[in-house]
């Protein structure tokens, strides 16, 4: 397959008509899955993981769709096998024929990538700004097609040139460089006093801090979000940052690892308003309105095990500042929200005083 081949499948896509529109299930779930290869390099996913972000996009943006619950199952199924391989658990090919509900999906653990050919293509970030506007362009009407680009934040923009998203370590545009190999982050913040007696916890976050503080130098405080999910730790490959929500607890960690606000034009309005006030501590908004919601839980336990976090800033679209260490100092659940500072709390482990006194002095 090349580059036309390859455009020419997606402009062919089977879809049926619904009220003289054309029904946009295949569309909008390859333009989630090539936002996870934008941000995250991942071209695989499980049913379970794609239901509801698919779904979401399904019942807003495609005509007739329902409310069904399992609306992805569809287009899951039936997406080309010229682009899409799918299978269950055991490995075995579940045909684009199939009627299956997300029920029978997910008790069978189906999974699907993008094709090796595909995603070959996709390592040149021409071709894959391409894919993704053949999709817009194709299936969605004019007024709509900005609408779903910023619903699944796909800001393009630093893969103009470069290469951004090869395997290899790009040679242009210094705005997507390789993030740092663990020797190169500075010696006085990745030697660990203890190592060896510090939790998995502990160890991550340090190692964390230390790979931000040199990313950040790299791209003087101005992070693409498609370099969060990099980072490497004892054989882990752990995102910093959640790419559709705000709140990031790896499931390797119990407590939350990091917060995010995301960027949003001076006349537009956030999903919530979490800012640093004038006392010095930021009130960061619960997920929701559940106090018992699982990240809400996980910033609650960050607070009482007094584990410092990441506050990820948008400071434009698909761009962040890094700004750690972060501790929770108290949890309001009346008003759904925390409230964090830059101040660690009285009791935190005596090894984040070196990083707070960086900070401090301005090297952090």
């Amino acid at each position: 397959m090349d580059e036309q081949q390859l455009l020419a499948e997606l402009r062919g896509l089977r879809t049926a008509k619904l009220g003289g529109r054309t029904a946009s299930h295949k569309p909008l779930l390859l333009l989630w899955l090539l936002k996870r290869f934008v941000e995250e390099r991942e071209w695989k996913t499980t049913y379970d993981e794609a239901e509801g972000p698919v779904g979401t996009l399904i019942r807003k943006y495609a005509p007739g769709a329902g409310s069904a619950s399992d609306v992805a199952a569809a287009p899951f199924v039936r997406l080309e096998r010229s682009l899409w391989d799918l299978s269950d658990s055991a490995g075995a090919a579940i045909a684009s024929s199939s009627a299956r509900s997300g029920g029978w999906l997910k008790a069978h653990g189906a999974q699907g990538a993008l094709n090796a050919e595909f995603v070959r293509l996709l390592h040149a970030p021409d071709i894959l700004v391409a894919a993704i506007e053949t999709l817009l362009t194709n299936y969605f009407e004019a007024d709509v097609v900005e609408e779903v680009r910023a619903e699944l934040r796909l800001d393009l923009s630093f893969l103009s040139a470069s290469s951004a998203l090869r395997r290899t370590t790009p040679t242009v545009t210094r705005r997507v460089k390789t993030p740092p190999a663990e020797s190169t982050v500075p010696e006085q913040i990745r030697s660990l006093p203890g190592d060896e007696d510090l939790d998995f916890d502990t160890r991550l976050r340090w190692q964390a801090f230390a790979w931000l503080e040199e990313l950040s130098k790299t791209h003087q405080n101005r992070i693409p979000s498609s370099q969060l999910g990099l980072f490497n730790f004892e054989g882990h490959r752990i995102a910093l940052a959640d790419q559709q929500q705000g709140i990031r607890k790896p499931k390797e960690l119990k407590a939350a690892l990091s917060i995010k606000t995301v960027y949003r034009r001076p006349s537009e309005k956030r999903p919530y308003e979490d800012e640093e006030s004038s006392d010095g501590l930021i009130r960061y908004k619960y997920r929701g309105t559940d106090p018992g919601h699982s990240a809400n839980v996980a910033l609650r336990r960050a607070f009482e095990e007094k584990r410092p976090l990441i506050w990820f800033v948008g400071v434009e679209s698909g761009v962040y500042e890094a700004r750690f260490p972060l501790w929770i100092v108290a949890d309001d659940p009346t008003n759904l929200q925390v409230v964090a500072s830059f101040d660690p709390p009285g009791g935190i482990d005596p090894i984040w005083r070196p990083l707070v006194r960086r900070r401090q002095s301005g090297l952090g």
